[in-house]
């Protein structure tokens, strides 16, 4: 879309009133979020993420590639904290920033089983009880039994 396209009306200043301003200077969206908390704007009859449209508002085109934050704030919309790189530039910036999300078993978030769990679940899987009937027991879903079984997940655990 250029510039003088008439499907862009709105300015960089608009888009800062709609926004927080924080003492480092980004532009928190007090608009819609999604659940990774990106701000989330409608355009054009869907949505789009707000960090790009504003992107496309202060440079005149959607970008090619991804937008990324150079503050590291999911919500921020402030044009001068984000930049336009690949998804391996993205990658690589969250890894030089020591973000990235290496935990593993116990160490996720979002955990819901032990080391002992896995063994446990190895054993009656390998006893004859089905991957249904351990997903039950143990509050999960078959196919996660199946991954640890296979050992696409929880492969650490002997």
């Amino acid at each position: 879309m250029a510039r003088n396209d008439p499907r862009i009306s709105w300015t960089v200043d608009e888009i800062r009133r709609r926004c927080d301003v924080t003492p480092s200077g980004c532009w928190e969206w007090r608009g819609a979020r999604n659940e990774k908390g990106y701000g989330v704007v409608r355009r054009n009859g869907r949505n789009v993420y707000a960090h790009r449209f504003s992107w496309q508002v202060a440079h005149g085109a959607w970008p090619d590639m991804c937008v990324c934050h150079r503050c590291d704030k999911p919500a921020c919309v402030n044009p001068e904290h984000l930049f336009v790189g690949t998804r391996g530039d993205n990658n690589a910036d969250r890894d030089r920033k020591g973000r990235a999300r290496h935990e593993r078993g116990v160490e996720r978030y979002n955990a819901i089983l032990t080391d002992d769990d896995v063994r446990t679940i190895r054993s009656l899987c390998q006893s004859g009880h089905t991957q249904t009937d351990v997903a039950r027991m143990f509050g999960t879903r078959q196919s996660h039994i199946w991954s640890i079984i296979n050992r696409r997940a929880w492969a650490h655990v002997d």
